[in-house]
């Protein structure tokens, strides 16, 4: 906000030649205002007589014409620039000016001004660009426009004049303003010229825009009373007025006052009926942002627009009342307690135990039984309006979650946990349970695991934790079938599983120890033996059988047939693979052996080198390696 002290402009103003004024007290809203119209390219000529110059429709206009466009682009290998808008605010991009490419004629523009006042002064104003590129346009020394621009009201009788002097190339494309002061006699209506002041060259290329005539006289301020300020602010509950005063200096003889109001950021104005003294009395309102002005005229000119002036502008903005909201989240006690509040820029809160905190979010941390209570914030807007509002913070003991103590079961089967303490609970991980969510689930876990519940009352937590223990049943493992030579020792290669188990074998005949795993078997004749694997813990038993066969002698088939049916492939010789070291050797009827076997470990199939050989009979020797005659006979092959 700025504040204007009280104090009086007298205008003064000058017509000297070559002088730029300006209008130095208050200005009205324009009596004439030129701004070329909008619309597409190219636009359309102007009136007859107002240039000397001749219309160009094109792009760029030749030396000595003039075009109206809202577009300048790429123009004489691009030494203009590129010129995308006009100057007039709110056109949008389709808004005109007129573009000159300056020549001999002197005449730019000339047109007759009225709907003027008599007797009154005005304040002529208008936009030039210099078009040319410092460096691009006439290989750089192209000539500046220079204009003299005249007020007349007949030729000769000169109210004012003033020139440009050069209007500088600039490094971009720039828009410069140009002032004059004139006051009319007697006539409604003045002759404005532009008229070339150049020496002539190459250049004189610019563009016009925004032709405007405004009435000008004394400084008129408007301001809020006794402050002095252009703007404030108030709030919507607030039922007091607000006094404005205008302040005028010398120059009316009989001055008449006119207060306007404007919704839509001065845009448009309206005058407020009965508003016609230097003091305006605002009512209270509703919020919005309101603007405001005093017209002043001279008795009996205040109706006409062309001859008013109108002050600057007073801005009232009425904030609303702010929505207050106030909460908190967490009531257990011994938890940090988060307060929040919203609706406005500044919060204050009050509270129990002498609680208070600028913040918007406020934490009061450990909260205790004596914090609870009613907390109140009251919510200020930038404008400086208020509004409360408040909120209970009840505290709440924390919950105690018991569970049972810890479970053991055999695998299998299932049991119930058990919890309290709480109003809700959540129990993790979920894998074996029946629920999360009830109190008192079924679970039957795979393997043992350790189970969380999280129990909730009145918002708070508390979590314990139960080991549910599996015991593994017994699985009893007795090993691969065994086979030996009578009299012979061997051990068998079994394995049990489960948790804490006990074992034992039936029947013991033959076997050294029944209570081992690997127990060692001396046998004359053929045994199944069965492995008992007992849980220690009551989760049952389970068992298995090894049969242990006992050879006394070898077993020599006469005859097979490897013919790949699955029946009597192979030459199968029992036991020979536990008589050691033993030779197999297999002739046809020319004394070629057609197989040999060390130890016999695996049954002939009745190939030579990997190929079947021929049905019919052979012949076979067995060693044993112990001293006595080899073991001898014939063996049919059938295929």
């Amino acid at each position: 906000m700025v504040k204007y002290g009280i104090y009086f402009l007298v205008l003064l103003w000058s017509c000297l030649d070559g002088i730029t004024q300006v209008c130095n007290g208050s200005l009205g809203d324009p009596a004439v205002h030129i701004t070329f119209g909008t619309g597409a390219n190219p636009g359309p000529a102007l009136t007859p007589g107002v240039s000397s110059y001749n219309y160009s429709s094109k792009d760029c206009p030749g030396e000595g014409e003039y075009a109206i466009r809202n577009l300048t682009f790429l123009c004489y290998s691009d030494s203009w620039y590129t010129v995308p808008f006009d100057h007039t605010p709110g056109d949008g991009n389709n808004g005109y000016y007129m573009e000159i490419n300056g020549g001999d004629n002197p005449k730019y523009y000339e047109n007759t001004l009225s709907g003027l006042c008599p007797n009154t002064t005005y304040e002529l104003s208008f936009w030039i660009m210099n078009l040319s590129k410092p460096a691009a346009a006439c290989d750089g020394n192209s000539t500046e426009p220079d204009i003299k621009y005249t007020v007349e009201t007949a030729p000769g009788n000169v109210l004012a004049t003033a020139k440009t002097g050069p209007v500088a190339k600039k490094n971009e494309a720039t828009w410069t303003q140009y002032n004059l002061l004139f006051k009319t006699d007697a006539s409604t209506s003045v002759l404005l010229s532009l008229t070339n002041n150049a020496t002539g060259g190459c250049g004189m290329d610019f563009l016009l825009d925004d032709i405007m005539v405004r009435p000008c006289g004394p400084a008129i301020l408007a301001a809020v009373a006794l402050s002095g300020l252009r703007s404030t602010k108030a709030c919507e509950d607030d039922t007091s007025a607000i006094r404005l005063n205008a302040m005028t200096g010398l120059g009316f003889q009989v001055p008449v006052y006119q207060w306007q109001e404007s919704l839509n950021s001065g845009a448009s104005w309206a005058d407020i009926a009965g508003a016609t003294n230097t003091d305006y009395i605002r009512p209270a309102s509703s919020r919005g942002t309101y603007q405001y002005r005093v017209l002043v005229g001279e008795a009996g000119n205040l109706n006409t627009p062309q001859c008013r002036l109108g002050s600057n502008t007073v801005e009232i903005i009425v904030d609303r009342i702010p929505y207050a909201q106030g909460t908190n989240y967490s009531y257990c006690l011994g938890k940090d307690v988060t307060l929040f509040a919203a609706g406005g820029e500044k919060y204050f809160w009050t509270g129990p135990n002498g609680f208070t905190s600028n913040g918007q979010s406020p934490i009061i941390p450990n909260i205790q039984f004596s914090d609870s209570g009613l907390y109140k914030v009251q919510v200020t807007t930038s404008a400086g309006c208020k509004g409360e509002h408040s909120t209970y913070v009840a505290i709440f003991s924390n919950p105690v979650a018991v569970v049972n103590t810890d479970v053991s079961m055999c695998e299998g089967s299932s049991t119930s946990l058990l919890a309290s303490g709480g109003t809700e609970y959540f129990w993790t991980p979920a894998k074996g349970l029946s629920s999360v969510t009830t109190s008192n689930p079924g679970v039957s876990p795979a393997d043992s695991t350790v189970y969380t519940v999280n129990v909730k009352k009145n918002g708070c937590f508390d979590t314990a934790t139960v080991r549910v223990n599996v015991w593994k049943k017994p699985v009893a493992n007795a090993g691969p079938d065994r086979k030996m030579k009578k009299n012979q020792s061997i051990s068998l290669s079994a394995s049990a599983k489960g948790t804490d188990i006990s074992y034992f074998w039936t029947p013991s005949l033959g076997m050294n120890n029944i209570n081992v795993l690997n127990p060692v078997i001396t046998a004359s004749q053929d045994v199944i033996y069965t492995l008992h694997v007992n849980s220690n813990k009551g989760c049952g038993t389970s068992t298995d059988d090894v049969q242990v066969r006992v050879y006394d002698k070898i077993n020599i088939p006469n005859a097979f047939s490897p013919n790949g049916d699955g029946i009597n492939d192979v030459w199968k010789i029992e036991p020979l693979d536990l008589f050691g070291d033993t030779e197999t050797l297999v002739f046809n009827r020319y004394g070629q052996v057609v197989f040999r076997s060390r130890g016999y470990s695996k049954p002939w199939d009745g190939t030579r080198n990997g190929h079947p050989i021929s049905a019919g009979t052979y012949y076979y020797t067995i060693d044993m390696k112990d001293g006595n005659p080899l073991l001898k006979g014939s063996l049919f092959i059938v295929r």
